[in-house]
């Protein structure tokens, strides 16, 4: 059955039911699916609610599996909008902190995140915002030319896919990045892609020991005669992060419109959430990796604001302040 002959009064329960098994054992038929979305949409329920769902619920099943498959070649899936993505691991650690200009420090074997399965670590020079920016910009680009020929897969001598070299015209980076080709934009990518040099250890449970790997977040960049583009190579260990649909979607317009570092973090750390929140500022403090002398001071000057900010942008809801005597902030998403 296809888009072509699918009409309201040939489409039954049964028949419906057809294409769910047709998916399971021949693999997905869009015309199929995108038929019954859009029937659906239009209201017309002679197609029985509960075959939709189950359908589309292994669709995205089978989605899932295939962009994990994408993320083993270094691939990424298409992004809509002006948007970008990175693993919730991530956004909910201090890889790249919220810290102000001239506060870096060298880092060794920073723990980024840690369960029963996995160790993330970082050595380095301390990353902020900044750079998060410029490292989602580069994965956005990554979703755009996935299937073209300004993807590369960069192997070692072994074979191990080691990078995904993406190639970019520099000005349309640029404009990724702060939006113009101001003067000092491009030294300001360059100096971020020699910190993103800073590597990260993946110490993966069941893996022996000298099979744990460890490379640059952004391994070589620069100017490709050949392509006449710049040029740089993302991590293919960091690309699978992104498995078992463990990412989540970051606006961009919405992130590079906020000023405040401790904000920038914020708004990824919060999308990772849904319903009701709560966390103290001590927590939110450690997490972020901020520093500030004084606690008190840091509250009022970073976390409230950057709270506000993104309270006004709608990103969250039913914010409750701290009150007299305590540090706990509550919020719904």
């Amino acid at each position: 059955m296809s888009k072509s002959n699918i009409t309201k009064d040939s489409v039954t329960t049964q028949q419906a039911l057809e294409i769910k098994e047709r998916n399971f054992t021949t693999g997905l038929n869009p015309e199929d699916i995108e038929t019954l979305k859009l029937f659906h949409a239009e209201g017309k329920n002679f197609v029985p609610q509960f075959a939709i769902e189950d359908m589309l619920a292994y669709v995205f099943s089978h989605q899932a599996k295939q962009l994990d498959m994408w993320y083993d070649k270094g691939l990424m899936l298409k992004f809509k909008g002006n948007s970008s993505a990175s693993p919730k691991m991530i956004l909910r650690s201090p890889l790249f902190s919220a810290i102000g200009r001239g506060r870096r420090k060298g880092l060794t074997d920073l723990t980024i995140f840690e369960d029963e399965q996995l160790r993330l670590a970082y050595s380095g020079v301390q990353l902020d915002q900044a750079d998060h920016d410029i490292h989602l910009c580069a994965i956005k680009m990554l979703s755009i030319y996935q299937d073209t020929e300004n993807v590369q897969m960069i192997k070692s001598e072994t074979g191990r896919h080691e990078y995904s070299r993406v190639f970019v015209d520099e000005k349309e980076f640029q404009k990724e990045v702060r939006g113009s080709t101001a003067g000092g934009t491009l030294k300001h990518i360059k100096e971020s892609f020699k910190r993103l040099g800073g590597h990260l250890t993946l110490e993966e449970g069941g893996v022996p020991e000298e099979e744990w790997t460890t490379g640059a977040i952004i391994g070589k960049s620069g100017y490709s005669k050949n392509k006449g583009k710049y040029f740089f190579d993302i991590n293919h260990d960091f690309i699978k992060l992104f498995k078992g649909g463990e990412h989540q979607f970051v606006n961009m317009d919405i992130r590079l419109g906020l000023n405040k570092g401790f904000a920038k973090w914020l708004y990824g750390f919060v999308l990772t959430f849904k319903g009701n929140a709560k966390y103290s500022a001590e927590k939110l403090y450690d997490l972020s990796g901020s520093r500030h002398k004084i606690m008190r001071k840091w509250i009022s000057t970073q976390m409230i604001p950057s709270f506000k900010e993104l309270e006004e942008k709608g990103v969250i809801k039913k914010v409750v302040y701290p009150k007299k005597g305590t540090h706990v902030i509550k919020w719904t998403r």
